[in-house]
Order: structure tokens, then C-alpha cells, then sequence
């Protein structure tokens, strides 16, 4: 078992497990009328489609703060944990623990 630790910024989610850096994903939500993406995958296709692109999520992290575009709705929570979920799948373990160290500024 492990502990991993997780810093959430708006500009990226920060992985670290033993002290050494293990992922680095932006902080970048690409609100496509075929699905959400996020991290690299959303970073490549928000160059073709900016319109589409969201960076604030983190920041402005609530239940109810809406994102619309392509006809897409999802609450900037909704959209942080499709990001979560996505560094989760590609670092975790099913034994690991994770801890997570956010900005002060974050309410």
C-alpha cells in the first residue's frame, strides 16, 4: 500500500507517490458534444475547438456552477471529478491511499 498525494491547482492536478513525481495532468475540461475530456486529451482537441474549452473548474469548484456548451450542461464539480477519475485510473492502486493538498485560497 501506498500513499499517493494530490495537489489540486487550476492549472494542473500534481501526482506524487514516495516523494517522485508519478502524473501531471491539466487542468482543462474540452466540453465535446461526443463527451467530456479532460487533461492532455482535452489540452489537443481544445486547439481545434477553443470555444469549447474550460480552465476554471478547479477555481470555481460548486455543485451548482454550470458549464454549457455543444448543448453539454455539467457542474464544475461534475467536471473535476471526470478529471480525478481520470489521473486515479492511469497512478492508482486499489490498496493506495491518496491525500490531497489544496490552494488556501480554495473554499
Amino acid at each position: 500500500m501506498s500513499t499517493i498525494g494530490i495537489e489540486l491547482v487550476d492549472a494542473a492536478l500534481v501526482a506524487a507517490r514516495d516523494g517522485a513525481r508519478v502524473a501531471t495532468s491539466p487542468g482543462i475540461a474540452l466540453l465535446d458534444p461526443q463527451g467530456l475530456l479532460v487533461g492532455e486529451a482535452a489540452v489537443a482537441a481544445a486547439r481545434l475547438q477553443p470555444v469549447l474549452a474550460v480552465d476554471r473548474f478547479w477555481a470555481d469548484l460548486a455543485a451548482d456552477s454550470q458549464v454549457q456548451a455543444a448543448g453539454t450542461a455539467l457542474s464544475h464539480a461534475d467536471i473535476a471529478h471526470a478529471h480525478l477519475t481520470l489521473l486515479w485510473n492511469s497512478i492508482g492502486r486499489p490498496d493506495d491511499q491518496v491525500v490531497f493538498a489544496v490552494p488556501g485560497t480554495m473554499q
